[in-house]
């Protein structure tokens, strides 16, 4: 924060938000967890306002010129040099070439190898805002759950919790902000060796007692006879009917009225922490940014 608060002072986000809607003329919209995308949905439109900008500032824009060092000489920076050999003089150097994450944009990491050369110490690289690789229950992927609570366990303590959207996919848990969130500390724990489960909550909304009472309630109402199944469908979401079953060791077609008070509370322990063991994280390639990088 210390490193960072001086040009945020400067600069802060609702000035960002203020330079781009009345200064570049782009409209922006507001998403839900403080999230701000071009109105137009379009990438483009953020990529071509800045661009016009830096060339309406008397920047001078060269493409197809890929830098391959930084120039050197007395102890500085004295310019760049281009893959061509070319050597483009100048007071200053911005290197922002971007980590190693999405490398068909042209983040490769050439650009902490420049940094090294110059002097910069370089901590280790690891994905971050990654999804994260579970052992996904078969039917589930696609699957996208609303309003949850997610906790990221290290060595069985709580480390954090988020709430929202996540997504199952073939490999794991990917999509909704809230994986990508917890993600580094995850990343970062895995690499220490360390234990690391996701935790998910269905019910965030009640405790364990009130859902053990509303599944009471669900059984009174459906009557003892109607199938387990009947009750998950009050619940949960169709995919999540027989694996949620299967956790909690309830077969689909027996009388809900059947249901022991130990069963019913290990349902409802379930719903409210349905545990996966994260095995991997996915490779930069599939991560929005690189944690670690120049030491700050």
């Amino acid at each position: 924060a210390d490193f960072f608060r001086p040009a945020f002072e400067a600069f802060d986000n609702r000035a960002a938000i203020r330079w781009f809607e009345s200064e570049l003329g782009v409209p922006l919209a507001h998403e839900r967890g403080g999230r701000i995308f071009p109105a137009s949905g379009r990438a483009w439109d953020v990529a071509e306002a800045l661009a016009a900008w830096a060339r309406r500032s008397g920047a001078e824009v060269r493409c197809l010129a890929p830098v391959s060092t930084l120039w050197l000489a007395d102890g500085g920076v004295r310019g760049v040099v281009l893959e061509s050999g070319e050597r483009l003089e100048a007071r200053a150097v911005v290197l922002a070439t971007g980590g190693v994450s999405y490398p068909t944009t042209g983040s490769t990491g050439d650009g902490h190898e420049m940094a090294d050369a110059a002097g910069h110490r370089i901590e280790p690289l690891r994905p971050a805002l990654v999804p994260l690789e579970v052992a996904v229950p078969g039917g589930l992927k696609g699957l996208m759950l609303k309003n949850v609570e997610l906790s990221l366990l290290v060595d069985g303590t709580v480390a954090e919790r988020r709430f929202g959207e996540m997504e199952f996919t073939a490999e794991g848990i990917a999509g909704g902000a809230i994986v990508l969130q917890v993600s580094r500390t995850a990343v970062d724990a895995l690499i220490d060796g360390r234990r690391v489960e996701l935790s998910v909550d269905l019910k965030p909304a009640l405790s364990v007692e009130k859902l053990r009472n509303r599944i009471g309630r669900e059984i009174e109402a459906l009557g003892g006879d109607t199938p387990v199944k009947i009750l998950l469908q009050k619940l949960l979401p169709t995919q999540l009917r027989s694996v949620i079953a299967r956790a909690a060791g309830l077969s689909l077609s027996a009388p809900a009225g059947e249901l022991t008070e130990r069963e019913r509370e290990r349902l409802a322990t379930i719903l409210k922490g349905w545990r996966f063991a994260v095995r991997d994280y996915r490779p930069f390639t599939e991560a929005i940014v690189t944690a670690g990088g120049v030491d700050l």
